[in-house]
């Protein structure tokens, strides 16, 4: 009998996401389901305010925080999750996207 055949070669390699990472920004997520609500990123968040989140929570690594004192979660998991969370919304919810110069970066994905 022969293996079945799958046309996979061209997908995101997901299953090389280290696993630390997908934690710990699960673990982030989960507090802000706490916080805010399950899922309440999806209703639509501002992009540049996503960004600025994981700026901040980056500099805090950087200063040799690694952990956030509210949460008690990294600050990188923190970082993740917002990086992820303004992935989302410069899809699902492209009038969020607030970032400068919107028009020039329609154009340049269009060449």
């Amino acid at each position: 009998m022969s293996a079945a055949v799958k046309h996979d070669q061209d997908k995101p390699l997901v299953s090389s996401i280290p696993k630390e990472a997908m934690w710990e920004m699960g673990l982030a997520l989960g507090y802000g389901a706490k916080k805010y609500g399950d899922g309440n990123f999806r209703n639509g968040l501002k992009v540049s305010r996503q960004l600025a989140a994981a700026i901040r929570h980056i500099y805090q690594h950087l200063d040799g925080e690694n952990l956030d004192s509210e949460s008690g979660v990294s600050h990188l998991g923190h970082a993740l999750a917002s990086l992820a969370m303004a992935c989302y919304n410069i899809k699902n919810h492209p009038e969020m996207d607030d970032r400068m110069d919107r028009d020039k970066l329609k154009h340049e994905e269009t060449k």
